[in-house]
């Protein structure tokens, strides 16, 4: 039998993974370094991380990465050059553990200030938050850490809406509904319900055991709604931001 080659129907570094807009995916891994059409990708990818550098770092934390962003649209603007860049980038590498501090410490005198709530799963819960609030903190330098990456490797810019979704994901639910009274009291009725069944006697599931398990089972449903909600709004972002490329093209 004759073994035929057979050609790819997509050039090996061109697939399309999903992670975005067909239209962005396609900029972010065939754009020419240094074009205006790289510039303005690194624009548009500089405001999305900015938006989740103010809505989950505080201020006092935050001078580090939005001036990286800063650096970013310079170079876009052209009044900067690679070696700027690269340092903002070390500093925002380097500002991460401080960022991640200021963020947990900054929702501690939050938490402070309501009525505690001193449960086991009271308790948990508000450790939870200050996971979250440090995981929303981590994303947020992720993405503009991404965005200095995409001036010299405009693919990294694929990274920047996921890092966006996630962090925002974290943070609207950890600040939310884990912080929600009435969200734990429900976790905690279904504990309690769970452990009176038959089955979960003879298992030896106790409420203090299923109390978390569930809390983190309701809290992970919310945080995939929240994440869904935020890829979409990303995605329209980025299709209007796109609109008038489409029209050159």
């Amino acid at each position: 039998m004759t073994q035929r080659t057979r050609l790819p129907l997509v050039a090996p570094g061109e697939e399309l993974a999903g992670a975005g807009p067909v239209d962005f995916e396609r900029l972010c891994r065939a754009v020419h370094p240094g074009s205006l059409e790289h510039r303005g990708l690194i624009t548009l990818v500089a405001t999305l991380a900015r938006q989740a550098v103010v809505s989950s770092v505080p201020p006092s934390a935050a001078s580090t990465l939005l001036s990286g962003l800063d650096g970013a649209l310079s170079w876009a603007a052209g009044t900067s050059d690679d070696k700027h860049v690269r340092t903002q980038r070390t500093l925002c590498f380097a500002a991460l553990p401080v960022v991640e501090r200021a963020t947990v410490v900054a929702v501690q005198k939050a938490q402070a200030l309501g009525s505690p709530d001193s449960s086991p799963l009271g308790q948990h819960a508000d450790q939870v938050v200050l996971r979250y609030a440090s995981l929303a903190a981590h994303f947020s330098t992720s993405a503009v850490c991404h965005t200095l990456d995409a001036i010299e490797t405009a693919a990294a810019a694929l990274e920047v809406p996921r890092d966006v979704a996630g962090g925002r994901a974290y943070q609207l639910a950890g600040l939310g509904a884990a912080r929600n009274p009435e969200f734990r009291a429900r976790a905690l009725a279904q504990a309690e319900w769970e452990a009176g069944r038959d089955t979960s006697r003879s298992l030896g599931h106790q409420t203090s055991a299923l109390a978390p398990q569930i809390f983190h089972e309701y809290l992970g449903a919310r945080w995939r709604v929240h994440a869904a909600a935020e890829r979409a709004s990303i995605e329209t972002f980025i299709d209007w931001a796109l609109t008038g490329r489409r029209t050159l093209h």
